[in-house]
């Protein structure tokens, strides 16, 4: 856990990668502030297996859903910057299953370790109602 947190945090905020540009854009890596489609995967199941939830939202839906795929289609380019003006790379294949394998991992998750199967790991809690007594009509 701490391993992943120290990832993620020295990519996502510090830039002290020495590099030109950050390594990181929306939770997501990638190169020349670019999100890239087919190296994610690993990314996100190892937030997930370590319990980086809200990490994982930020990586599916402010990357994933917000800027990989192409607008009105299931369509991704290999790699795709937050500014739409800005052009993208080539399609990739490896890009275009993301969504709905993310999707499956936020309904239904098995902890690699542990072997515990996990529904709901990853719901946005506005997704769910609020407890307590529900009034209808």
């Amino acid at each position: 856990r701490t391993q992943t947190d120290d990832l993620f945090r020295y990519f996502m905020y510090a830039n002290d990668s020495r590099m030109v540009t950050r390594p990181m854009t929306l939770g997501c890596s990638g190169y020349n502030n670019k999100c890239s489609t087919y190296t994610a995967y690993g990314m996100a199941y190892g937030l997930l297996a370590h319990d980086m939830v809200e990490r994982f939202l930020l990586h599916y839906f402010g990357f994933g859903s917000a800027h990989a795929y192409t607008r009105g289609t299931l369509t991704t380019p290999e790699a795709s910057h937050p500014d739409r003006d800005v052009g993208s790379t080539d399609y990739v294949a490896a890009g275009v299953m993301m969504s709905p394998t993310y999707l499956k991992w936020m309904l239904i998750f098995e902890d690699p370790n542990s072997r515990t199967l996990w529904l709901g790991k990853a719901i946005p809690r506005e997704w769910l109602p609020a407890p307590g007594p529900r009034q209808t009509g």
